[in-house]
């Protein structure tokens, strides 16, 4: 990887700084999901990267500037479980240990 000024390049082609993080992002927000198993697929035998899809997910609205909030993991549990979540509380709390994971107020 070189850098040059704002711009990243990575054999040659000019990489989005954000496109770096992603990866590390999704790591520690999927740790914190499987941790929270805010669907209970864990506890239920599915593996610790079960909510990989959704850490990415979340991820991305970090990177596009969207506040890490109960109402955005519940948007995406929404969308990608086809559920209503009526139960607010674990979503609340994942929130904030994502945002202590990545150091994110």
């Amino acid at each position: 990887m070189k850098v040059q000024g704002n711009k990243f390049y990575v054999d040659g082609e000019d990489i989005d700084k954000d496109e770096l993080r992603l990866p590390e992002l999704t790591e520690k927000i999927s740790a914190v999901l499987s941790g929270a198993d805010l669907k209970g697929l864990v506890k239920m035998g599915a593996p610790p990267q079960e909510y990989n899809f959704e850490a990415d997910l979340i991820a991305r609205r970090i990177l596009d500037g969207q506040k890490v909030d109960a109402d955005m993991l519940i948007d995406i549990f929404e969308y990608t479980f086809k559920s209503n979540i009526k139960n607010v509380k674990p979503y609340e709390t994942a929130a904030q240990e994502i945002s202590k994971s990545i150091k994110i107020n």
